[in-house]
């Protein structure tokens, strides 16, 4: 049997389970704030579902418990191979697309978890999630909501709870949401001592010489939550 190829892509933001360690820490506490997240989704899974920015499939795996069909979508034709080969199932599809030129017959529910925060118009993202729904259809999305550009080179944008909020559609209301807190150990963040820290941003201290409201926005985060990183997932309805 020939080995299965692990995409070559970042530690930090792709989530492939086989390939984390159990005494790694962020990476296990991260693999559980993944699962969470799709778990609770799957109390609103039902027809036809949207898995955007998918990954490496485990996440579409649970989705197909309760939905009918389950599309998974990535813009990484690796992770989309991965995931055809890892977690598929007779009811489950992938296919690589970049999600704001998805077209779809509409869907019942789509999922995109820890998306919005890479992309350059997040807002226009959710929208055009929004426009793939059946009338009725439900959106279920997540970010970080406190600072994480700092730390993290692929984030492109820092929310809080209301700043994610108002990137919704006005015509869909929240129905559901859960709050997740992570706490991070300041040393091991900046030793990057485990395989999934490597990526972490280099020479932080430069980064707050250079964007100082950021190093403010990272000091009133710990002086209110301590060395704690939080997150929102919304369930927004039409």
């Amino acid at each position: 049997m020939n080995e299965q190829r692990i995409p070559s892509v970042s530690s930090l933001e792709r989530m492939i389970p086989e390939t984390i360690q159990t005494d790694e820490v962020a990476g296990m506490q991260a693999l559980r704030l993944h699962v969470e997240r799709y778990e609770f989704a799957l109390r609103h899974v039902k027809g036809l579902v949207g898995d955007i920015a998918c990954g490496s499939g485990f996440g579409s795996k649970i989705l197909a418990q309760k939905g009918e069909q389950v599309l998974g979508v990535d813009l990484d034709q690796d992770v989309i191979n991965y995931a055809t080969r890892s977690y598929n199932d007779s009811n489950i599809h992938y296919i690589c697309a970049d999600a704001m030129q998805l077209t779809h017959e509409p869907f019942d529910v789509i999922v995109s978890f820890e998306t919005v925060e890479h992309v350059p118009r997040p807002k226009a993202l959710l929208h055009h999630l929004a426009s793939l729904l059946k009338p009725g259809g439900t959106l279920i999305a997540s970010v970080p909501i406190t600072p994480s550009m700092d730390a993290n080179p692929y984030h492109l944008h820092d929310f809080n709870e209301r700043s994610f909020m108002r990137l919704f559609p006005p015509n869909l209301r929240l129905v559901d949401q859960l709050h997740q807190t992570q706490p991070y150990n300041p040393i091991a963040v900046t030793k990057k001592s485990e395989k999934h820290l490597q990526d972490l941003r280099s020479n932080l201290l430069r980064y707050y010489v250079q964007h100082p409201t950021k190093a403010l926005h990272r000091l009133g985060s710990t002086l209110r939550y301590g060395f704690t990183n939080r997150y929102l997932s919304a369930v927004m309805v039409q």
